[in-house]
């Protein structure tokens, strides 16, 4: 039993142990935010949304590389106090009587603990734009029956898929199987997602990367032909001019 179980063991609890997961920072989480995400600038739902895909990431992560025995998340049913004295962890729920969970906690950290997960394993700050890279995506089998499906491997922006690609995959009971993509990086920058995914009995399991793309800007001079009447060979007096790619 959680430790903080017992407040619901003593008696009718008091109002305050009633209160929410309402996006505010927490005294130990305050300056991640700031540091890694203009914490001061971001919105609750924002923070909201970042903490649930950084659980499922660390979810992903732990479970694929079996190097522990379980995965177990720290804070089930903790308390959540965003006023003074503000708190330094937080539970999950936007509604303590009918252990309703916040949105953004539930779409993202349910499918990391899927029976079978994925991991797509593929952390650059950046991304070269029109390049080609593998991105190995891990199967988690933690069913007593084999995994049969199809793989879908994309990349989007916004809500426009860019590119996609599929693989069929076959993986033993409680085993591991890494199959690789090789992905071609959008040729424009900006900011991408990559969404590993597949469907069964209705329901999607999916795992997702945020993908920035940045381009190469080259530089390469050019010297003056004083055989023809280039405009530029006056203009530089000379001395050659750069033209940029």
């Amino acid at each position: 039993m959680h430790w903080s179980m017992m407040r619901y063991c003593i008696g009718f609890p008091p109002e305050r142990w009633y209160e929410i997961c309402d996006g505010s920072p927490t005294t130990l989480t305050e300056r991640v935010y700031d540091n890694l995400w203009d914490g001061k600038n971001l919105t609750p739902q924002q923070r909201l949304e970042i903490y649930g895909r950084r659980l499922a990431e660390l979810t992903e992560y732990w479970r694929a590389h079996r190097r522990v025995a379980g995965v177990l998340h720290f804070c089930g049913l903790g308390y959540s106090r965003s006023k003074e004295p503000r708190g330094q962890t937080s539970d999950h729920f936007i509604d303590i009587r009918r252990l309703t969970f916040e949105p953004s906690f539930y779409k993202y950290v349910k499918p990391a603990f899927a029976p079978v997960g994925l991991m797509i394993d593929t952390w650059e700050k950046e991304y070269t734009g029109g390049s080609k890279i593998s991105v190995p995506v891990f199967v988690i089998n933690d069913l007593e029956q084999p995994f049969n499906q199809e793989i879908q491997l994309s990349i989007l922006q916004g809500d426009q898929v860019v590119s996609t690609y599929k693989k069929t995959v076959s993986v033993k009971p409680f085993e591991v199987l890494t199959v690789t993509f090789e992905v071609d990086i959008p040729a424009q920058a900006g900011v991408y997602l990559m969404k590993g995914e597949y469907t069964q009995n209705n329901e999607n399991v999916f795992c997702l990367r945020d993908i920035p793309v940045r381009t190469i800007t080259v530089a390469s001079c050019s010297f003056p032909n004083y055989h023809t009447d280039d405009p530029r060979n006056e203009a530089s007096k000379g001395a050659g001019w750069f033209v940029f790619i």
